[in-house]
């Protein structure tokens, strides 16, 4: 998936090669404070897919791996510090990804929709739990599977 086959501009770009980072700080703030372990969980997963996403999410992967870190740092910086606040500004920048998706064709959407629910789900169950139960928190519960996007398998086209 080259990026600039795409029919976005660059600012819809960005955006998305910028979501597997906001997913990320999304579900490891979701309980107030970030988690090293989470993050890191977030780091290894986008190296993962790079390699071993499905077919069609290799490049998209491979221009997202780069970056991932520097947006990841870059959020924790501007990111408010207040729960609720960020809640909302990862929130609404996640929901501008849903103009985007129903631009791309549907089964390429799909498969970064999946994608991004799978690194919310993983990114969750990071901070582990007690003998593998309840690995993942009742407020990451509720942002896992990212609300805030629609299911383009949803679209009418």
């Amino acid at each position: 998936m080259e990026t600039s086959n795409l029919p976005l501009n660059s600012g819809e770009t960005e955006l998305l090669l910028q979501a597997p980072a906001l997913v990320t700080m999304l579900v490891a703030g979701s309980d107030g404070d970030y988690k090293e372990n989470e993050i890191a969980r977030g780091i290894d997963i986008t190296r993962w897919k790079k390699i071993h996403a499905r077919p069609d999410l290799l490049q998209y992967y491979d221009q997202v791996r780069p970056r991932y870190q520097s947006d990841i740092d870059q959020l924790r910086k501007q990111l408010p510090r207040d729960i609720n606040e960020r809640y909302r500004y990862l929130s609404d920048q996640l929901k501008q990804l849903n103009p985007i998706l129903f631009k791309l064709h549907k089964p390429l959407a799909e498969q970064i929709y999946a994608s991004l629910r799978e690194l919310a789900q993983q990114v969750a169950e990071a901070s582990g739990g007690v003998f593998g139960y309840l690995s993942i928190g009742y407020n990451e519960s509720k942002v896992i599977t990212l609300p805030m996007i629609d299911d383009p398998r949803t679209y009418r086209v």
